[in-house]
């Protein structure tokens, strides 16, 4: 579990580097169409998504990084 906190961390923060230099990320769904705000049309929307992906994607390397490092203790599954 670990390991994939690991991987989805990297992977997060590959995509928002993509994003950023590509202008523009997939950020869900707006009824029945993908929502793709771009720099040039959505500047606020753009960049926000962006600083989400890649928080979150510290977040989880950070996280996976100090479970495999034996500082923080693992997430329990029950």
């Amino acid at each position: 579990m670990t390991f994939l906190k690991f991987i989805l961390g990297v992977g997060l923060l590959v995509y928002a580097y993509r994003a950023y230099v590509t202008g523009e990320v997939r950020a869900g769904r707006s009824g029945l169409r993908l929502y793709t705000p771009t720099r040039k049309d959505n500047p606020i929307a753009f960049h926000f998504f962006v600083c989400l992906y890649l928080f979150c994607g510290f977040a989880l390397l950070i996280w996976g990084v100090l479970v495999l490092a034996g500082v923080a203790e693992p997430m329990r599954l029950n």
